[in-house]
């Protein structure tokens, strides 16, 4: 039968008594937790991605078959992701404050929530003059787009490797180009069609 008595008098034959053996089974867990970067790709539909590594969590937003998501690090069966883009999450309207035509935190060290209320989680803090972009009101809380720094979880068998950061980043470059290059044939195209017709 195992027991932390046994485990020691192990760890001792094999010359290794120094280390506790409960802080030894701490490390062992801890390399669960491992730090990883990569782009993944969603391998189902109405994938939820929640607040914490655990299925208790609040579901925060969800994503669909093909989304891909920036994978930062993984606990045990969660992977911690970037918040996926289109997230939105909710400030208390005291800690807004007005520079010109932007609106800024008020205040450091304040709490970015998934809800219009302080029952729901904590996604992050913001601290004073950093930039929020609102979308709406609601009571008195402002909807606001996730920051970018923000980040939550998935479980790990809805995402497979796509590719590296760096291949991802260049992937984009080239789609965007080529989005640049077909709305300026477009463009002069149109404008091409308008001599002719004058």
């Amino acid at each position: 039968m195992f027991s932390i008595r046994n485990f020691t008098l192990i760890l001792f034959t094999a010359g290794i008594s120094f280390l506790n053996p409960v802080m030894l089974i701490a490390q062992l867990q801890a390399k669960e937790e491992l730090s990883v970067s990569f782009v993944g790709i969603c391998t189902g539909n109405k994938v939820n991605v929640r607040a914490g590594a655990d299925i208790n969590y609040e579901v925060i937003t969800q994503i669909n078959k093909n989304d891909k998501i920036v994978v930062l690090g993984k606990s045990y069966k969660w992977y911690k992701i970037k918040i996926p883009q289109g997230t939105d999450c909710f400030v208390h309207k005291d800690y807004i404050q007005s520079k010109g035509n932007l609106k800024k935190i008020k205040g450091d060290h304040i709490n970015i929530r998934s809800g219009p209320d302080i029952k729901h989680s904590v996604l992050g803090q913001l601290n004073n003059n950093d930039p929020v972009k609102i979308k709406t009101q609601e009571g008195d809380w402002y909807r606001i787009a996730a920051p970018k720094e923000f980040f939550a979880w998935v479980y790990s068998d809805f995402i497979k490797y796509y590719s590296t950061l760096a291949e991802f980043e260049l992937e984009q470059e080239h789609i965007h180009q080529r989005q640049d290059l077909f709305e300026k044939l477009e463009y002069d195209y149109k404008k091409q069609d308008r001599k002719s017709v004058v």
